[in-house]
């Protein structure tokens, strides 16, 4: 699976890199636009985690042994075939980096390559100051079958909108072979008529709080969430917070992996007519807003 490295370009400590969901960032000579070569940031941030000791501790919900352990032996063979194969590293980084102007920080989140396929969400926050210095890291694991592209955050959370995704299986022996492209052995997982949204614990005010991240809020309607606008807090006093959040989000029956925007990759056939809304029915992207109340 190639780099193409073409979802969004972040400038950040005297470096110009270009960023996707499935591999290493780029970087670029920000005077000719040369490519200089692959940046491993992730690889940085873990040793100097590590040389640090600014690991938080890994935060998960224990469901019984026998599914964590077939979970376990499914990461084990998973992870040498998505390397060989589709050269995926065992973490990802996602395209979408956010910023914090009120403490100068870039923060950005990484996923385990099996999470696709699996279960089980493990999610990677990484904070960096502005000389990629890393501040603070924290890693956190739900029980759910998820996909994501974007998020947002707080000056207390991490705000991860969740994407039911399950298993194609047909589709998924396929794409172990190489003869479908990763995304085919994915489909919609439509069995909830909501949206769950995990509010994160970021500050250790919220890690202390007690509050139990694993239980998401779930949103009233059932909406695929594509990007966020804005995310922001308000103290309530006496220990509540009003969590607000924009994102853009359209219908399970808009997005389709196998045609994904209108494009077609089974046949290389482009068809926008699929994304016109049918009357009556709001399927295409919109401006959604959804509050949460934390007491």
């Amino acid at each position: 699976m190639k780099n193409v490295a073409n979802t969004s370009v972040l400038w950040w400590g005297g470096r110009l890199l270009c960023l996707w969901e499935g591999g290493m960032p780029y970087e670029l000579d920000p005077n000719t636009l040369e490519t200089i070569g692959p940046f491993d940031l992730l690889g940085l941030a873990d040793e100097a985690a590590a040389a640090q000791g600014r690991v938080a501790g890994r935060q998960r919900q224990r469901r019984p042994w026998l599914v964590e352990a077939g979970l376990d032996v499914a990461t084990r063979l998973l992870r040498p075939i998505l390397s060989g194969v589709f050269s995926m590293p065992p973490k990802r980084l996602l395209a979408h980096y956010k910023v914090d102007p009120k403490r100068n920080r870039l923060l950005m989140v990484a996923c385990n390559a099996e999470d696709m396929l699996l279960p089980r969400a493990n999610f990677t926050f990484y904070e960096f100051d502005a000389g990629f210095g890393l501040v603070q890291k924290r890693e956190f694991v739900l029980p759910a079958h998820l996909m994501i592209h974007d998020w947002a955050f707080t000056d207390s959370h991490y705000v991860v909108l969740g994407n039911r995704i399950k298993l194609d299986i047909p589709g998924s022996a396929l794409a172990m072979t190489g003869i479908y492209p990763m995304i085919g052995a994915l489909q919609l997982d439509p069995s909830k008529e909501t949206t769950p949204i995990y509010l994160l614990p970021r500050s250790t005010e919220a890690v202390a709080s007690g509050r139990d991240w694993t239980v998401p809020v779930e949103a009233p309607a059932q909406m695929w969430s594509m990007h966020v606008g804005n995310a922001f807090q308000e103290d309530l006093g006496r220990g509540g917070l009003n969590i607000r959040l924009h994102m853009s989000a359209c219908s399970y029956e808009w997005f389709h992996f196998h045609r994904m925007f209108g494009y077609n990759w089974k046949n290389k056939k482009l068809d926008p007519t699929f994304m016109n809304a049918p009357k009556g029915k709001e399927l295409l992207p919109r401006l959604v807003q959804v509050n949460k109340c934390l007491v």
